[in-house]
């Protein structure tokens, strides 16, 4: 089976200007070279690691724990 196409650093970029920035999953991924399928399914998993985070402001902790995540 072959390795991750894209490094847990590149995803996280993706969730964090999704989830952090407020941006459209679909111009995000635009901006990246990726399709809004595939930066749609690295926010969802995030979001559900994270229950409760609603894209509001994130708290510290919840900062801290999306840049430990590995989407």
């Amino acid at each position: 089976m072959a390795g991750s196409r894209y490094s847990g650093e590149f995803k996280e970029q993706i969730v964090v200007e999704v989830i952090e920035k407020l941006r459209p999953v679909s111009e995000v991924a635009k901006a990246y070279g990726l399709v809004p399928q595939t930066a749609g399914s690295w926010v969802n998993k995030w979001c559900r690691t994270h229950p409760g985070s609603s894209g509001e402001e994130l708290t510290s902790a919840e900062v801290a724990g999306l840049r430990k995540v590995k989407v």
